[in-house]
Order: C-alpha cells, then sequence, then structure tokens
C-alpha cells in the first residue's frame, strides 16, 4: 500500500537550484498541511505508524529529502 509522502531535494536560501524551496517556503507548506488536519513526520516514522497499525497512517503525511544535503537540516525545526 503506498503512504502519503512529500519529497524535498533541497533547503536554500537564496535559491540556488530550481528544485530547492526556501525555508519559508518549506514552513508554509507544513502549515497548509496542518491547516489540511495532516501532520508531516519523517517517512520512518509514517512506515512505523504503518506497520503498527495494520495500514493504518490516519492524519501522517511523509516528509522526505532526497540527496542528504545539509540545507535539510533547518526540516528539524
Amino acid at each position: 500500500m503506498s503512504q502519503p509522502t512529500i519529497c524535498y531535494h533541497a533547503v536554500s536560501t537564496p535559491l540556488e537550484s530550481p528544485l530547492a524551496v526556501t525555508a519559508e517556503v518549506l514552513r508554509a507548506h507544513m502549515r497548509k498541511l496542518a491547516d489540511m488536519g495532516l501532520r508531516g513526520v519523517a517517512f520512518s516514522e509514517l512506515e512505523k505508524r504503518r506497520r503498527e497499525s495494520n495500514g493504518d497512517t490516519g492524519s501522517l503525511i511523509g516528509i522526505t529529502f532526497d540527496d542528504g544535503y545539509e540545507s535539510t537540516l533547518v526540516a528539524r525545526d
């Protein structure tokens, strides 16, 4: 079963890549998800919840970053 997931590439100010989002945009995305009743979690947490609850992830949505750029550490905040 597929799980709802959003993947980002990098977080950067100023934008150094057309694939990057600014920290402000990332925060706005997370606020919008919250307004929709969703809670963004690390993909590992989403998968743990899926396994523990027979596939029901409730209002969780996975947030993941490809490539592991240092700039994505701002997502911890």
